[in-house]
């Protein structure tokens, strides 16, 4: 005896009428099809919102990092540019002290930190390069400046190494500038967002408001 076919909508064609176990099997495979197309979607918007949370957290910790940097690199600039005319006068008699006072001063600086370095890196990573070029170039300023406390008896090889490098300070004046010109920026364009996310919190009710309104 034959099956008793269903037909969809009503349509007597053999496209649309089914028996009762055919309906039940395209059924199935349908619904199947739709979980595992919701379960890719569910999971794409998942990946997707826990990579915006967590842009939104380089980016505050940037910020943050960013703040202190600006804070630190406005003495090394000013170090680095006034090294050329530092090192124009040191053919005097006073050269020794001159360079021993300026290695005092250069060393006291506080250079930006590797963890703050690193924060930039994460959500600025073109500013945190030319950052850490430049702070590499005025560390070697400072290292060669050391050299006349660890040998006071070869100032006339330290000054001719200081003039030689003054090449090296220009640029990394010029790179921290730049550097520092883009981290300014980067407070001033985020700065406000991040301010409003951290107010809208703050007015947020906690469950004692919520319980004792």
């Amino acid at each position: 005896m034959p099956q008793s076919e269903y037909c969809f909508l009503g349509v007597d064609h053999w496209s649309t009428c089914m028996s009762k176990s055919e309906w039940s099997g395209w059924m199935q495979a349908i619904f199947s099809v739709a979980a595992i197309c919701a379960a890719i979607g569910i999971a794409w918007w998942q990946r997707r919102n826990d990579r915006r949370h967590e842009a939104k957290r380089h980016t505050a910790a940037a910020f943050v990092a960013a703040t202190a940097v600006l804070a630190r690199l406005g003495p090394v600039i000013g170090a680095a540019a006034s090294f050329y005319e530092f090192t124009e006068d040191l053919d005097s008699v006073n050269a020794a002290n001159r360079i021993v006072r300026a290695n005092s001063a250069y060393t006291a600086l506080l250079l930006p930190t590797e963890e703050q370095l690193l924060h930039l890196t994460l959500a600025l990573p073109n500013v945190a390069a030319g950052l850490s070029l430049g702070l590499g170039l005025f560390q070697r300023v400072v290292f060669v400046l050391s050299m006349q406390n660890a040998h006071p008896e070869n100032l006339q090889l330290v000054c001719q190494q200081l003039k030689e490098i003054r090449d090296e300070a220009q640029q990394a004046e010029e790179l921290l500038q730049t550097s520092s010109n883009e981290l300014r920026a980067f407070v001033m364009r985020e700065g406000p967002a991040l301010m409003g996310v951290a107010s809208d919190e703050d007015d947020e009710p906690t469950s004692l408001d919520k319980r004792s309104s």
